[in-house]
């Protein structure tokens, strides 16, 4: 585990919520899951993130939020913690595992070694991903303005 976020990345993820505080929408939604991306390329983890947000809270809020900021403060912070629940996952059978790239989902067998594409989205960002326990069913959202369930048959 690092001790802290790169400095410059701290400082443009404080100034993204800034903007998402001030009432930006999308976009900053947008650049919080890219800064996420970025942390996650730096080899930082969620307590890292949750460390990193709790900081840039504390300097955008100057010590209080009103509840509709610290509502938007928590939007942010989950639309950044979202590239990392976009990587692999194993399946029970332990031979295929599900992974994500540019908004599609895909499906690698490691016998045969085969990738096959699942899913792809072209309004949204697939996030909040989970695999069933027996490995049949894939469900997670995708999310454009608003977040739509999905529920993929694996077989």
């Amino acid at each position: 585990m690092k001790s802290a976020a790169p400095p410059l990345l701290a400082e443009q993820y404080l100034a993204a919520l800034e903007d998402y505080l001030r009432g930006s929408g999308e976009a900053a939604l947008s650049r919080a899951y890219d800064l996420g991306r970025e942390a996650l390329s730096t080899g930082m983890g969620v307590l890292e993130m949750a460390m990193m947000h709790r900081h840039a809270v504390g300097a955008a809020s100057q010590g209080s939020l009103a509840p509709h900021e610290f509502a938007r403060a928590a939007e942010f912070f989950a639309e950044s913690l979202a590239p990392f629940e976009a990587s692999p996952m194993w399946l029970p059978d332990s031979t295929r595992f599900v992974f994500f790239a540019e908004n599609k989902a895909y499906i690698s067998d490691i016998k045969t070694k085969r990738v096959r594409e699942i899913f792809a989205s072209k309004d949204g960002r697939l996030r909040s991903v989970d695999v069933s326990p027996d490995g049949t069913l894939l469900y997670f959202t995708v999310y454009s303005s608003e977040s739509d369930i999905w529920l993929l048959d694996l077989q």
